[in-house]
Order: structure tokens, then C-alpha cells, then sequence
């Protein structure tokens, strides 16, 4: 579909800045770069249409840190506390990975770019 789509192509456009990079062709480097979004809310939305969305548990857990903290993580009678290993959910840790994955791939084009226009200029 699209979002795979646009996924493969921006891992083509860094795979061909990493090659010209390697051989020293600074220029072809940077043209490849050309096609990689260059604002962090576009590169990381690429991700985002592929991967696990945040929950509605993962929302109110980041909303409610202080009650969490607070109650202990008690979510209820006979329900798992909030943070336990009983509470762990394989959607939230997938969803989890994806995000930091997501994270440090726009780190490190966003590093190599600067460093790439750094040896340019």
C-alpha cells in the first residue's frame, strides 16, 4: 500500500546517501537526501501510518502519571496494577519499539544531514 510504499522509499533514499557517503561523493549524497523529508513531524509520519497507534490505555497513563503514581497504580478490584509485569500488553510494547525505533531513525538522518552540510559547505 502507500504508507509501505513510503517506507521502502525513504529507505531506499537513505540506503543511496549512505552509499555515496562511503565512496566520498558528498554531492550524491546530498541529492539522495534531497527526497528525505527534511521536518521531523513528516519523516516521523511516515512511520506512524505503518505502525501500531498509541492506545486509549497508553494516552491515559501518559494523562494520568500523577494518579498512577499516586494510587500505586491501582486500576480497580481484581485488575492487574498499572506498570506491573501482569499489566504488560504485547500491542503497547510493540507500539513502544516502533516509536523509539521511529526516534532514532530521524536522530540519525537528522545528524547525518547536519554533518553531511557541515562537509559541504
Amino acid at each position: 500500500g502507500g504508507a509501505a510504499e513510503a517506507v521502502r522509499k525513504l529507505a531506499a533514499a537513505l540506503g543511496a546517501a549512505e552509499q555515496a557517503a562511503r565512496s566520498g561523493d558528498l554531492q550524491a549524497c546530498a541529492r539522495a537526501f534531497g527526497s528525505v523529508p527534511q521536518k521531523e513531524t513528516d519523516f516521523k509520519a511516515i512511520f506512524a501510518a505503518v505502525a501500531e497507534q498509541v492506545s486509549y490505555k497508553t494516552k491515559f497513563k501518559d494523562n494520568n502519571a500523577f494518579l498512577i503514581y499516586y494510587t500505586g497504580g491501582f486500576d480497580g478490584p481484581g485488575r492487574a496494577k498499572m506498570g506491573t509485569r501482569e499489566d504488560v500488553d504485547p500491542q503497547l510494547e510493540r507500539q513502544s519499539l516502533q516509536f523509539g525505533a521511529r526516534n532514532e531513525a530521524w536522530t540519525s538522518a537528522d545528524d547525518a544531514r547536519a554533518t553531511l552540510e557541515y562537509l559541504i559547505h
